[in-house]
């Protein structure tokens, strides 16, 4: 859903695109931490999740490893975002000033 709210961007307000970036973040920084936790909670029970026996917990335990990834990676795409727009601002800032003489 965010990566087609990024299409639409350039109809709303530049503070506000960062704002959604920044929210979304946010959201998924708790989801993260969320997971993580849920990690070492298992670990503390069960001891490494990869060496398990239990196929049941094996399994479930790949995908929590899948959505921590999952995480951090749309974390990394939000960092990358407002970074990109950053500069974005600042180039078109630079044309605008440089475009004035």
């Amino acid at each position: 859903e965010m990566l087609l709210k990024c299409f639409a961007f350039n109809l709303i307000g530049q503070d506000e695109a960062d704002a959604q970036l920044r929210h979304q973040r946010h959201l998924h920084q708790a989801q993260l931490d969320f997971y993580l936790q849920l990690q070492r909670q298992l670990e503390a029970r069960h001891g490494a999740l990869s060496q398990t026996p239990d196929p049941i917990l094996f399994w479930n335990a790949q995908c929590l490893f899948h959505a921590i990834e999952f995480e951090r990676m749309y974390l990394q795409w939000c960092e990358d975002a407002l970074n990109r727009h950053r500069d974005f601002r600042a180039l078109c800032h630079t044309d605008q000033t440089n475009g004035a003489d």
